[in-house]
C-alpha cells in the first residue's frame, strides 16, 4: 500500500491517495483543492482510481469531487447520513457500519463516527485509520456547526481509542498522529 498526502489550502486540508503496489487501483480521500495535482499524481503514477471517499460532507473535503470523477470515472462513496448534501455530482454509494471498499489488494473498513457531521465516516485498514475531520493529533472535530452533536463525537472517539494503539492516525487537517498518541493527549480521550 502507498499513502500520498495532497496538502491544500488555509487550513491545511488532508487528501489522500491511496494505491495498491500490485494492482495500481486506487482510492482518492477526500478531494478538497488541488485538482491539478492529484490528477497528475493519478497519471504519473498509472493508477485506476475506483472510488473518490468523502468522509463527510464539508466542501473542503468535497470540492473537486466531480473534477476527479470527471478525469477518472471514479464513483463517489460517502457516510449514508451526510450524502444527500454533497452534490455536483450526487454520491454514487451510500456508506455504512461494516461496509467494505475494496481496491486491488486492498480493502478500507467504513467506521461511523458521527459527532462532526450526522453522516462523519472513519475509513481502517490494519495499521491505519482515515478520520477525516472525527479526530486529529491532540483534537477533535468541531462540533458547533451544523449537525454537531459533541455526545456523539465523544462516543466517535471512544470507539476509535478501541482501535490498535499502534494504529497511524491520517486525519482530515494537520499532521499525523496515533491510536497510542490519542489515548495519552486527545481531549476527549475520557
Amino acid at each position: 500500500m502507498t499513502i500520498e498526502t495532497i496538502i491544500y489550502g488555509p487550513l491545511k486540508n488532508n487528501c489522500y491517495l491511496i494505491s495498491c503496489d500490485i494492482t495500481q487501483k486506487a482510492v482518492v480521500i477526500d478531494p478538497g483543492g488541488r485538482s491539478k495535482e492529484i490528477l497528475r499524481m493519478i497519471k504519473e503514477k498509472g493508477l485506476t482510481v475506483k472510488y473518490i471517499i468523502n468522509t463527510h460532507k464539508h466542501r473542503d473535503h468535497t470540492g473537486v469531487n466531480g473534477v476527479v470523477k470527471e478525469a477518472t470515472g471514479a464513483l463517489i462513496a460517502a457516510g449514508a447520513r451526510d450524502a444527500a448534501d454533497i452534490k455536483n455530482p450526487a454520491v454514487d454509494r451510500l456508506l455504512k457500519e461494516g461496509d467494505v471498499i475494496t481496491f486491488g489488494n486492498l480493502s478500507l473498513a467504513v467506521l461511523e463516527t458521527p459527532g462532526h457531521t450526522p453522516g462523519c465516516i472513519c475509513l481502517y485498514t490494519p495499521g491505519s485509520v482515515f478520520t477525516g475531520d472525527t479526530m486529529f493529533h491532540e483534537d477533535v472535530g468541531r462540533t458547533d456547526l451544523p449537525g454537531g452533536d459533541e455526545a456523539a463525537l465523544r462516543a466517535s472517539i471512544a470507539k476509535l481509542l478501541k482501535l490498535p494503539e499502534d494504529t497511524i492516525i491520517y486525519p482530515g487537517h494537520e499532521e499525523l498522529s496515533s491510536i497510542k498518541h490519542e489515548r495519552v493527549a486527545n481531549p476527549m480521550k475520557d
